[in-house]
Formats: C-alpha cells, structure tokens, sequence
C-alpha cells in the first residue's frame, strides 16, 4: 500500500512538522506492505497543482493534516483525491476534526477515516489494516483515536516520548526550506528589516 502523508501549508515558506511525525510513527511501527512518504502544498498554490502533486505515483491512502487555516481547501482536495481515485482511502486527522469527527464524517462523504488526537501511533495501525485488507473499526485492540460512519473514539493521546521526526528526509526538507527563506528575504530585505526594526522584542525556540 502506498501512502501519502500530506499537509497544505499557509505560506510556501512554511513547512508542517506534522506529517514528519506522523512518517516518524510509520517507520518506527514497519507495518508489512506499506510505504508511506510526505508531501506539501500551500494554500495558494493552484488545486489543480496541489493535486496533481498528490497523485503522483497514484497512492491507496492519503492521509491530510487538518488545520485551521487549511480546512477548507483540504476538505475539497480531498473531494478530489476521492474523485480521481474513488477506490483510494481518504483519512482525516489534526486539531480542525479531532473533536468534532461525526459532524464531519456526515457532512463530507469523500471522507473515509478521521484519526482523532496524536497519531504516531494510530497511523502505522490503520495502514496495516488496510494494506491487510481488514476493517479498521473491526481491530482488536482497537485503533486509538479511529472514527468512521457509526464507529466514534475519544482523541487519542499518547504518554511517553514519540518517535523523531528529524531523520534525514526531513532535514533535507528543511535545507530546501533555508534555500525558499533565502530567496524570500532577499526579494524582500529593505521591508523586512523596517519591520524587524519596528518589531524589535525577541522570542528563541529550542529544538531539544
């Protein structure tokens, strides 16, 4: 089963660590016959691009990262995806449908699974269920977080440590990532710097 973890960001200079954690999961669990791989968009990119970008190499799943800022254009994406490829699994997960999955599911039949709360650890389960050609609500143990027409579950969430996003993919990911920033400030220095100027309370982030 080929799967693609996919997320539409707000600008082409932002990269989601979402689908990076969610990959994380996939490669630590190894389900049998899966192979799962990220993919991004922007909010402003073409739908016919974005799209596009999906079906490449025609994928059995595609998994969207559900957010504020991008719910309405993933909710017709994924109308698509499931038009092109009506016998692909279209999956639902994120803040934007983790608590409000049943209205969801009701209102968007293009909509297979939500996997409501984390999901490094639900992801890799429902992708082997369905490489196996199970029924995920049929699983025992069942899959934390699975919701499905007539089948809802609390959020999922995990104690411990997940797996690491930052395998060597990602950090690619985020050299092109340096390359776009680079390319935007300098189109767009002389503002930029009045702004920073104007702007000058600072705030640092740790990655450990």
């Amino acid at each position: 089963m080929k799967a693609v973890l996919f997320a539409l960001n707000a600008k082409y200079i932002h990269s989601s660590l979402a689908p990076w954690c969610l990959l994380a999961g996939v490669e630590a669990a190894g389900p049998a016959g899966v192979c799962a791989e990220v993919r991004e968009g922007t909010v402003n990119e073409p739908e016919r691009d974005v799209l596009a970008r999906i079906l490449d190499g025609e994928p059995d799943a595609v998994l969207f990262s559900c957010y504020l800022w991008n719910i309405r254009e993933t909710l017709r994406l994924a109308a698509a995806v499931k038009a092109a490829r009506p016998g692909a699994y279209v999956v639902l997960g994120g803040p934007e449908v983790s608590y409000n999955a049943g209205e969801v599911l009701a209102e968007n039949p293009q909509v297979d699974y939500i996997l409501s709360g984390e999901g490094e650890r639900s992801v890799p389960m429902l992708l082997a269920s369905l490489a196996a050609g199970r029924k995920p609500e049929e699983e025992a143990p069942p899959i934390p977080g699975l919701c499905a027409r007539g089948f809802l579950s609390a959020p999922c969430v995990e104690e411990g440590a997940p797996p690491s996003p930052y395998a060597p993919a990602y950090l690619e990911n985020l050299c092109c990532f340096s390359k776009r920033m680079r390319k935007v400030f300098k189109k767009n220095e002389k503002s930029m710097l009045q702004f920073c100027n104007k702007n000058s309370k600072k705030r640092a982030f740790t990655m450990g």
